[in-house]
């Protein structure tokens, strides 16, 4: 009885941290800006998103390999009062530094504790579907609270709640943390870990979809305060909703009536407002499966599992602005350039060769996204965001090669030659075309 309310204890505690940490990080950022200039908040945003999403599969690595879990948490904890203690210092004149300072913290702040809290829960669980849903579920409505009602007494009353809370989750929850108990995977041989690896790149997808459509049926929603608020309560429900489907009548029928209903309220002709916000639930109904699904494929490796999903969450969101083949195009050309780098190399791991098409995605579309944007506007802040990848890549290979000379070889070599031959292409474009 004693292990169940501890089990579940953890699965409250990890969503009512997930809705403070969410709706803390988005309400200093707002802080941050609204003073001052708010054409700055698109730049600031930007970093906090690249940082609390795509490190997240270097943070769940992290949180994977360390013993003592709850590290991490009072790390996450640390980087956000500091954060907040910047935007309190900056109220009086916001220097540049400051801002990317703050946009730093919160970002690395977040990214740990997501991977934490995705950890714990799964761990403590048994990679339980309901628990998964119940824990990412309340993240949307933070953002959404935090967005509309920010203010200097909700970032000090949801700092001090999330503070409180973590001394909670450490003291009385995790003592002693414990290791994986009930977790059941698919074990396998050779064969099968190579099937592996493509259905987590499959998953991946799946997610970066997710988000693709979850904004993109909700585009043409004007954004009041009252509708962000529905909005990011219809998300939280889906989330919530689709775990809790899954154990009532079986995860095959669960997917299916999801993607049946989702694709119906897409399709129809009827013109109302509830249809959008029925696509987005259903949508949404997926994140426990694909998280469930992504713990079962990385047995004992939950924390990178839940970085991994949650930085494919990036490419999708990106989609939203441009076509679809304004990032496929050079995304398929740079994975077939580095992997021709890697064979040449000769490097014929299977977990190597994917996990090179994973960073790709993870990165190239986000460093697309930012040059047409025109973010990135000149050749040395070109540089300078290909040296920040080449140091991302080589971190990431050194999970799979487990040696940092080759590691280093294969994140340089792979951006370089990449990099030349894509500059090679527009100035042969400039030349021979325009």
């Amino acid at each position: 009885m004693e292990k169940g309310i501890k089990t579940y204890g953890m699965v409250g505690i990890g969503a009512l941290l997930h809705f403070l940490v969410d709706g803390l990080c988005i309400c200093s950022l707002y802080l941050m800006v609204s003073p001052f200039n708010a054409s700055q908040f698109v730049s600031y945003f930007v970093l906090y998103n690249v940082l609390a999403f795509l490190t997240q599969p270097l943070t769940g690595y992290l949180v994977d390999r360390l013993e003592h879990k709850h590290w991490i948490l009072l790390a996450s904890m640390l980087l956000l009062t500091l954060a907040a203690g910047f935007t309190t210092i900056s109220q009086n004149g916001l220097s540049s530094m400051n801002a990317i300072a703050i946009s730093v913290l919160l970002g690395i702040g977040n990214s740990l504790f997501h991977v934490w809290g995705g950890q714990q829960v799964a761990v403590q669980t048994g990679n339980d579907i309901r628990s998964l849903g119940v824990f990412v579920s309340t993240g949307a409505l933070g953002l959404a609270v935090g967005a509309v009602f920010f203010s200097w007494w909700m970032l000090y009353c949801f700092l001090l709640a999330a503070c409180l809370l973590s001394i909670w989750a450490i003291q009385i929850l995790l003592r002693p943390l414990p290791v994986r108990d009930g977790t059941v995977y698919f074990q396998g041989g050779g064969a099968d870990k190579r099937l592996f690896s493509v259905l987590i790149i499959v998953v991946m997808a799946v997610v970066a979809l997710r988000a693709w459509l979850s904004e993109d049926v909700t585009a043409d929603i004007e954004r009041t305060q009252a509708m962000v608020l529905l909005l990011g309560l219809t998300a939280m429900l889906g989330k919530v909703f689709g775990g809790f489907l899954c154990k009532w009548i079986g995860l095959l029928w669960a997917v299916i009536l999801m993607v049946v209903g989702t694709v119906a309220s897409l399709l129809s002709p009827l013109s109302s407002l509830l249809l959008p916000l029925i696509a987005l639930f259903l949508v949404n109904c997926t994140m426990p499966v694909t998280l469930w699904l992504a713990n079962v494929l990385l047995p004992q490796r939950e924390g990178l599992a839940f970085g991994l999903l949650a930085a494919a969450l990036m490419p999708g969101y990106l989609l939203t602005d441009f076509t679809l083949v304004t990032f496929l195009v050079p995304l398929v050309c740079t994975i077939i350039i580095e992997l021709g780098v890697l064979f040449f190399l000769r490097e014929r791991r299977a977990k190597v060769l994917w996990a090179s098409v994973a960073i790709n995605v993870i990165t190239n579309l986000p460093l697309n996204w930012l040059v047409f944007s025109e973010w990135i506007f000149d050749l040395t802040t070109l540089l300078l965001a290909e040296i920040i990848i080449v140091i991302i890549e080589a971190l990431w290979y050194f999970c799979f090669v487990r040696r940092w000379k080759q590691a280093f070889v294969y994140g340089l070599l792979c951006n370089t030659i990449s990099f030349l031959v894509g500059m090679l292409f527009i100035l042969v474009y400039y030349i021979v075309i325009v």
